[in-house]
Protein backbone atom coordinates (compact mmCIF):
# COMPACT_ATOMS: atom_id res chain seq x y z
CA UNK A 1 0.00 0.00 0.00
CA UNK A 2 1.69 3.34 -1.47
CA UNK A 3 0.85 6.72 0.65
CA UNK A 4 -0.75 9.32 -1.54
CA UNK A 5 -1.13 12.92 -1.01
CA UNK A 6 -4.76 14.33 -2.34
CA UNK A 7 -4.95 18.07 -1.76
CA UNK A 8 -2.22 18.07 1.36
CA UNK A 9 -3.23 15.53 2.78
CA UNK A 10 -1.05 11.87 2.77
CA UNK A 11 -2.96 8.92 3.24
CA UNK A 12 -0.76 6.15 4.29
CA UNK A 13 -0.98 3.13 6.68
CA UNK A 14 0.90 2.90 9.97
CA UNK A 15 2.01 0.05 12.67
CA UNK A 16 0.60 -0.94 15.47
CA UNK A 17 1.98 0.06 18.72
CA UNK A 18 3.44 2.97 16.90
CA UNK A 19 3.43 6.60 17.63
CA UNK A 20 0.53 7.15 15.14
CA UNK A 21 -1.16 4.59 16.62
CA UNK A 22 -1.61 6.34 19.83
CA UNK A 23 -2.50 9.26 17.85
CA UNK A 24 -5.58 6.99 16.25
CA UNK A 25 -6.66 6.07 19.63
CA UNK A 26 -6.23 9.55 20.79
CA UNK A 27 -8.57 10.86 17.45
CA UNK A 28 -11.24 7.88 17.72
CA UNK A 29 -12.35 8.45 21.54
CA UNK A 30 -12.57 12.16 20.82
CA UNK A 31 -14.40 11.86 17.55
CA UNK A 32 -16.84 9.32 18.59
CA UNK A 33 -17.25 10.85 22.27
CA UNK A 34 -16.07 7.33 23.72
CA UNK A 35 -14.48 6.99 27.06
CA UNK A 36 -14.08 4.07 29.32
CA UNK A 37 -16.80 3.28 31.68
CA UNK A 38 -16.06 2.59 35.37
CA UNK A 39 -13.98 -0.17 35.83
CA UNK A 40 -12.65 -0.68 32.03
CA UNK A 41 -9.52 0.32 30.60
CA UNK A 42 -9.50 2.56 27.57
CA UNK A 43 -8.05 0.09 25.72
CA UNK A 44 -10.46 -2.51 26.35
CA UNK A 45 -13.56 -0.32 26.04
CA UNK A 46 -12.27 1.31 22.78
CA UNK A 47 -10.89 -2.19 21.11
CA UNK A 48 -12.93 -4.85 23.19
CA UNK A 49 -11.04 -8.49 22.00
CA UNK A 50 -7.40 -7.49 21.10
CA UNK A 51 -6.19 -10.37 20.77
CA UNK A 52 -5.45 -9.85 16.87
CA UNK A 53 -4.86 -6.07 17.74
CA UNK A 54 -1.45 -6.50 15.61
CA UNK A 55 -3.14 -7.98 12.54
CA UNK A 56 -4.89 -5.18 11.82
CA UNK A 57 -4.52 -3.50 9.09
CA UNK A 58 -4.38 0.90 10.09
CA UNK A 59 -4.39 3.44 7.47
CA UNK A 60 -4.54 6.91 8.38
CA UNK A 61 -5.20 10.45 6.71
CA UNK A 62 -2.18 12.54 7.82
CA UNK A 63 -2.44 16.27 7.72
CA UNK A 64 1.60 17.76 8.44
CA UNK A 65 2.28 15.74 11.97
CA UNK A 66 -1.19 15.58 12.91
CA UNK A 67 -3.78 12.72 11.61
CA UNK A 68 -6.70 13.82 10.23
CA UNK A 69 -8.55 10.43 10.07
CA UNK A 70 -8.12 6.93 10.78
CA UNK A 71 -9.83 3.96 10.17
CA UNK A 72 -8.79 0.16 10.76
CA UNK A 73 -9.02 -3.09 8.42
CA UNK A 74 -9.72 -6.77 10.19
CA UNK A 75 -9.24 -9.79 8.16
CA UNK A 76 -12.40 -11.99 8.57
CA UNK A 77 -11.22 -14.66 6.27
CA UNK A 78 -9.07 -14.65 2.78
CA UNK A 79 -11.62 -12.54 0.87
CA UNK A 80 -13.44 -10.43 3.70
CA UNK A 81 -12.23 -7.75 6.49
CA UNK A 82 -14.05 -5.56 9.02
CA UNK A 83 -13.62 -2.06 8.51
CA UNK A 84 -13.77 -0.47 11.96
CA UNK A 85 -12.69 2.31 14.11
CA UNK A 86 -13.17 4.70 11.49
CA UNK A 87 -13.08 8.37 12.49
CA UNK A 88 -12.05 11.73 11.52
CA UNK A 89 -11.13 15.06 13.40
CA UNK A 90 -14.27 16.28 14.77
CA UNK A 91 -12.12 19.94 13.63
CA UNK A 92 -11.78 18.59 10.26
CA UNK A 93 -15.32 16.75 9.50
CA UNK A 94 -17.41 18.02 6.47
CA UNK A 95 -14.17 18.56 4.41
CA UNK A 96 -14.16 15.31 2.41
CA UNK A 97 -11.35 14.26 4.12
CA UNK A 98 -13.67 10.31 5.69
CA UNK A 99 -14.94 10.23 1.57
CA UNK A 100 -11.31 10.17 0.77
CA UNK A 101 -9.66 7.81 3.59
CA UNK A 102 -12.79 5.16 2.56
CA UNK A 103 -11.81 5.55 -0.62
CA UNK A 104 -8.00 4.81 0.20
CA UNK A 105 -9.25 2.15 2.18
CA UNK A 106 -11.05 0.42 -0.51
CA UNK A 107 -8.05 0.63 -2.83
CA UNK A 108 -5.66 -0.86 -0.08
CA UNK A 109 -8.62 -3.84 0.51
CA UNK A 110 -8.21 -4.68 -3.10
CA UNK A 111 -4.32 -4.28 -3.13
CA UNK A 112 -4.64 -6.83 -0.24
CA UNK A 113 -7.03 -9.34 -2.39
CA UNK A 114 -10.12 -8.42 0.07
CA UNK A 115 -13.35 -8.66 -2.69
CA UNK A 116 -15.99 -7.39 0.59
CA UNK A 117 -15.46 -5.23 3.04
CA UNK A 118 -18.11 -5.77 5.92
CA UNK A 119 -18.85 -3.15 8.80
CA UNK A 120 -21.29 -1.87 11.34
CA UNK A 121 -22.41 1.37 11.40
CA UNK A 122 -23.67 3.68 13.98
CA UNK A 123 -26.91 5.86 13.10
CA UNK A 124 -24.97 9.01 12.51
CA UNK A 125 -22.46 7.25 9.39
CA UNK A 126 -25.33 5.62 8.24
CA UNK A 127 -25.57 7.65 5.15
CA UNK A 128 -22.22 8.16 4.62
CA UNK A 129 -21.62 4.53 4.16
CA UNK A 130 -24.81 4.45 2.24
CA UNK A 131 -23.83 7.28 -0.27
CA UNK A 132 -20.68 5.08 -0.20
CA UNK A 133 -22.14 2.12 -2.03
CA UNK A 134 -22.35 0.03 1.38
CA UNK A 135 -25.68 -2.31 1.38
CA UNK A 136 -27.53 -2.69 5.03
CA UNK A 137 -28.16 -6.07 5.51
CA UNK A 138 -31.26 -5.24 8.01
CA UNK A 139 -29.21 -6.43 10.70
CA UNK A 140 -28.54 -4.77 13.49
CA UNK A 141 -27.07 -5.04 17.36
CA UNK A 142 -28.59 -2.65 19.84
CA UNK A 143 -27.35 -1.63 22.86
CA UNK A 144 -28.86 0.93 25.43
CA UNK A 145 -28.07 4.53 23.76
CA UNK A 146 -26.68 2.46 20.39
CA UNK A 147 -27.78 0.86 17.55
CA UNK A 148 -25.32 -0.34 14.95
CA UNK A 149 -26.24 -1.34 11.63
CA UNK A 150 -24.63 -4.33 9.52
CA UNK A 151 -23.32 -3.25 6.36
CA UNK A 152 -21.22 -4.33 3.43
CA UNK A 153 -19.75 -3.55 -0.04
CA UNK A 154 -18.06 -5.85 -2.70
CA UNK A 155 -15.09 -4.39 -4.07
Amino acid sequence: MQPIEIDGIVFRPYEHGSRDDMKGYILRCTAMNLFPIPGESAVDFMYGDHENEENRIKLGAFLGDGMAGTVCLVPQDEKTALLCQFAVSTKLQGKGIGRKLLAYTHAAAKELGFTRIVLESRQNAYEFYCKAGYIPTGEQRVFPNLVLHKMYIDL
